[in-house]
């Protein structure tokens, strides 16, 4: 089960990683007056699927290979890492809040194993 739970926790945590990465970035992209409306339109159409987990070096030298303009690509790359810090909390605030729940749930399990004897009550603790 734990095995399982941590697959599922990893899982879950990288699908709203990218999603909020991918919205995040393509609304900025949009939404930045330095980005011609081609280049947003063109960006839409090829990462709609999804965008990869880029750094800033990688994503700059992609777009000095595709011959971006550089207030563009600068433009591109500043949206980039705004879009990667809010991918990042939006996935760990749902990996911690699944840590809350798993917090409350813990308090039904049994605090002595149900085959062991019960407890003697001794004279400093009676029950």
């Amino acid at each position: 089960m734990t095995n399982l739970g941590a697959s599922i926790g990893t899982a879950l945590a990288g699908a709203v990683l990218i999603a909020v990465l991918t919205s995040s970035f393509l609304t900025g992209v949009q939404n930045n007056p330095d980005v011609p409306k081609n280049v947003a339109a063109q960006a839409q159409v090829e990462l709609a699927g999804g965008i990869p987990f880029l750094s800033d070096k990688d994503l700059q030298a992609a777009l000095d290979e595709a011959n971006v303009p550089p207030k563009t690509a600068d433009a591109i790359v500043a949206e980039n890492a705004d879009a990667r810090i809010a991918g990042l909390r939006s996935s760990l605030s749902v990996l911690a809040i699944i840590a809350l729940i798993a917090l409350f749930t813990t308090r039904r399990i049994p605090a002595r194993q149900p085959s062991a004897a019960p407890a003697e009550p001794s004279a400093d603790h009676p029950d």
